[in-house]
């Protein structure tokens, strides 16, 4: 991470890094190599196309590691399939 202000950017203020934070939330964030695949995977795709695709890609995370929330997730569905709409 690069440094700014004599404070690196992944550190808060309470000495956590967002890594361990995210990790401690149970959130699951994507890494450069899930980036660069869902950018690959929706370049010149339409807006229907993408959104299967996201949906496709959700699915595939919450299956590797049902813990972890994945940082995205279909627009209208809640996180676990049994909650109802709030």
């Amino acid at each position: 991470m690069e440094e700014c202000e004599g404070a690196s950017i992944a550190q808060k203020g309470n000495g956590t890094s967002s890594d361990e934070r995210l990790r401690a939330q149970k959130l699951a964030a994507p890494d450069e190599a899930d980036v660069q695949r869902v950018v690959d995977a929706v370049t010149g795709a339409t807006w229907g196309e993408r959104n299967r695709i996201m949906e496709s890609l959700f699915e595939e995370r919450r299956a590797a590691d049902p813990g972890a929330v994945p940082a995205y997730r279909p627009p209208g569905t809640p996180i676990e399939k049994d909650w109802g709409p709030r």
